[in-house]
């Protein structure tokens, strides 16, 4: 059956045919607003703005995408006694060649406070870890933090098997069926990422390079 309406809707309803993800778009796009937004007025019945909609499904696409991220690695991480943020950290220590690094070093590369960053390396000491050793260089606040053998062994076996298992739950999830084009989907992925955490202010500077054979 041919597409009837506008241009703009027949282009729309052509997306939709091909991309079933934005379904859900449409029709929320059309569903009365409580509120009586739209051409009708306060009180009226009318139906929500397209792009307040779709801003809203953006976001709570976003967080439950999130949650959905934590849920899915939870159990994999406490195989390796980890939770997503030691595993971070521990990554992050682990960049340099010395598996060290100093301790207002880690705030920046995980984005987080002081007090946290203080918190998160307690409860990997306890559980041998990492060391906290002070250094010589003028400022005896300044604290340096380094891997133990045990912490060492832990986040490289723990790396080289959730890194991949997170790489293919993500390319499975965003092909549509169609892994040839998983390559390109990565790569938009990120960058619609990277564009949300700098508009929205994040300061992480940690990084998890990957390459398409990954």
């Amino acid at each position: 059956m041919a597409i009837r309406g506008p241009p703009q809707k027949r282009q729309m309803r052509s997306m939709i045919t091909n991309w079933p993800i934005l379904t859900g778009f449409v029709c929320a796009s059309i569903r009365p607003d409580p509120a009586g937004r739209g051409g009708g007025g306060a009180g009226s019945g009318g139906t929500a703005p397209a792009d307040d909609v779709a801003m809203n499904a953006m976001m709570f696409g976003s967080k439950r995408a999130f949650h959905g991220c934590l849920r899915v690695m939870r159990r994999r991480l406490q195989a390796h006694g980890l939770t997503a943020a030691r595993f971070d950290m521990l990554s992050a220590i682990l960049r340099d060649p010395s598996c060290s690094c100093p301790q207002r070093e880690l705030r920046d590369l995980l984005g987080v406070s002081s007090p946290v960053i203080s918190r998160m390396l307690r409860s990997l000491e306890r559980l041998g870890l990492v060391v906290r050793e002070r250094v010589d260089d003028g400022d005896r606040r300044q604290k340096w933090i380094k891997l133990t053998a045990a912490g060492r062994e832990r986040i490289l076996k723990a790396r080289k098997e959730l890194i991949p298992e997170a790489m293919r739950l993500v390319r499975k999830a965003i092909s549509f069926g169609k892994l040839d084009d998983a390559f390109l989907h990565m790569c938009n992925l990120e960058d619609y990422l990277r564009g949300m955490r700098t508009e929205f202010g994040d300061r992480a500077s940690l990084s998890y390079p990957w390459h398409p054979d990954d």
